[in-house]
């Protein structure tokens, strides 16, 4: 199936007769539909799955559920890899000669090998650490006090010195992921090559369990000397949440027999990217909170905080213009607009800074589809109030423009760009 799609008995026959028998799995359909990722009911006659911005597919005990995305093979890896900052690949070397082909998963994989081994061979980054040793040659410092509490006749001297060596916090987060990723991996192949990295940077680094936690501490410590490590980072720690869904009210996770990735949080941050790489002079404020929109009456006392919209971007261009957009993953040209987003973008329009307007931008593959307007009006006086703007976005164009290299595609980049900023 695909994303933004229901399937149930009455559209698709292999649905048919088709139960959730395990407690395990009756267990994992309540945690997917609570997290809002994928919506299992149990029918009578079959089940009916409805799935949204996720991708992936997920084992039960007799069925696996696979959702496509609409964009697939190269232009979605092109704008992975542009979003993201991987390195970029030839797409006639050999290691990606089956990339149409291949899962989405088992392309995070390979891109987090080829990362990781780029940053072998440049060379590991390495910290100078702190040792105490008794060495028959002495280096660094000789530590007298603890010579003089040991016996006269002996070959070693106490010394205290500083080596560089690879197995810091960073290293280790490499070498965890690697090793992750040759439990995922489906590929005999690709399983080999992890394996083999490993056993090299084994020889200098430790290996440890990689959390979500360790990964966001070290994206945090990283400067311009482990700048390079930052491709790798994003990588793993996209499989890593794709491995796994957090409840709303918890902190539980728990992790999936297969993997789901949030497309719509992607889109997000691929339209971030392209306006801030191509928008230079424009002021882009991503999830900006709208103050004051909502207030508690100052007498209240429960002494609640007062709630703030957070529209994607707000944007002001060089004549002091603003814009409030917000990215969905959801095609509304060939899909309605749900009513939940029909209800925030219209607080947008009518309490941001935007000038009565707000935008929701949404995903399209290729050229068909028009931008919209609904209008808010007063039904008693009968004027309009504001306006909502739905503005499609072309990823195959999006993903051609973010490829070429040529010097005169930097004006239609900056062209593509001020349109979704401000469809001019």
């Amino acid at each position: 199936m695909e994303e933004w799609q229901t399937l149930n008995p009455a559209n698709s026959k292999s649905l048919v007769d088709v139960h959730l028998v395990s407690a395990e799995s009756k267990a994992l359909a309540e945690k997917l539909a609570e997290s809002k990722q994928v919506i299992i009911t149990d029918l009578y006659n079959g089940l009916s799955i409805e799935s949204n911005s996720f991708i992936g597919q997920i084992a039960f005990d007799q069925f696996t559920i696979r959702i496509r995305p609409k964009l697939s093979g190269l232009p979605l890896f092109q704008l992975l890899a542009f979003t993201y900052g991987f390195t970029t690949f030839d797409r006639y070397d050999n290691t990606y000669c089956s990339i149409e082909k291949s899962d989405f998963i088992e392309f995070l994989i390979l891109q987090y090998f080829i990362e990781c081994r780029y940053i072998y061979t440049k060379g590991l980054h390495k910290q100078y650490c702190l040792k105490e040793e008794q060495l028959a040659q002495p280096k660094g410092r000789i530590l007298f006090h603890r010579l003089a509490q040991e016996p006269i006749m002996t070959q070693y001297i106490p010394c205290s010195y500083h080596p560089r060596i690879a197995d810091n916090a960073l290293n280790r987060v490499l070498l965890s992921g690697l090793a992750f990723c040759t439990k995922l991996t489906q590929d005999a192949k690709m399983s080999g090559k992890l394996k083999d990295l490993i056993t090299i940077l084994g020889d200098e680094i430790e290996l440890s369990n990689i959390t979500k936690q360790t990964i966001t501490s070290v994206k945090a410590k990283l400067n311009r000397l482990t700048k390079s490590y930052l491709p790798a980072l994003n990588i793993i720690e996209l499989i890593i949440n794709s491995r796994g869904l957090t409840l709303n009210d918890t902190s539980t996770n728990v992790e999936l027999n297969g993997y789901l990735f949030d497309m719509n949080m992607f889109f997000q941050n691929l339209i971030l990217m392209y306006l801030r790489e191509n928008l230079k002079t424009y002021r882009i404020t991503d999830q900006f909170s709208l103050k004051g929109i909502f207030t508690y009456k100052k007498n209240d006392k429960k002494s609640k905080r007062s709630p703030n919209p957070r529209p994607d971007f707000v944007i002001i261009d060089e004549n002091n213009t603003s814009y409030v957009l917000d990215a969905k993953y959801r095609d509304l040209w060939a899909n309605s607009l749900p009513r939940d987003m029909l209800y925030q973008l219209a607080i947008y329009a009518l309490g941001g800074p935007g000038r009565g307007t707000s935008v929701i931008l949404y995903p399209v593959i290729g050229n068909h589809a028009e931008e919209e307007q609904i209008y808010i009006r007063d039904p008693l006086l009968q004027n309009d109030k504001g306006r909502i703007i739905l503005r499609p976005v072309n990823l195959l164009r999006l993903a051609e423009l973010v490829q070429c290299t040529k010097n005169d595609s930097k004006t239609e980049r900056f062209k593509y760009a001020k349109y979704i900023a401000t469809g001019k």
